[in-house]
């Protein structure tokens, strides 16, 4: 099974390339179209991070950590860059509520993206994607297509 297709291919209309911005109200049939092509996936409450120690205790829960993560975006960088090494399929990093955080701490939230975004491009064939799940009326979203699933191209 090939895992290193890009979402553009099984998705057409949805912008981005490894970083996507997606409508909450999209959120469960991303997660059935990536779980059934194979995905492995990591979820960020961003509702739960309102700083930055809070931001480095969600991430070591979404990336299953027994210890706390160094707070720093470095290590969590090279957290964020092992990923596609572990067993399992591609990567998806699914960043629940990114409209909240972003209200929050804007500033944190950027550079955030911009290390996970950069960490992404990093990885050796396309095997990490970061998807951007909001809900507030501002949010630039993809939102889902009306079309059934399983249309479109099947996986290989």
């Amino acid at each position: 099974m090939d895992h290193t297709f890009r979402i553009n291919d099984v998705i057409p209309d949805m912008p981005g390339f490894r970083l996507y911005c997606v409508q909450r109200t999209s959120c469960d049939s991303l997660i059935l179209l990536l779980s059934n092509y194979g995905f492995d996936i990591f979820k960020v409450n961003g509702g739960e991070i309102s700083d930055e120690e809070s931001l480095y205790r969600e991430m070591a829960l979404t990336l299953r950590m027994d210890n706390p993560i160094t707070p720093n975006l470095d290590a969590l960088a090279d957290l964020i860059g092992d990923l596609p090494s572990l067993p399992g399929n591609r990567k998806a990093i699914l960043w629940y509520d990114a409209d909240r955080t972003f209200e929050r701490v804007p500033f944190l939230f950027l550079r955030t993206i911009h290390t996970l975004l950069g960490t992404s491009e990093s990885v050796p064939d396309g095997q990490l994607d970061l998807y951007l799940l909001g809900g507030a009326s501002g949010f630039l979203g993809f939102t889902w297509p009306s079309r059934r699933m399983g249309e479109g191209k099947q996986q290989k």
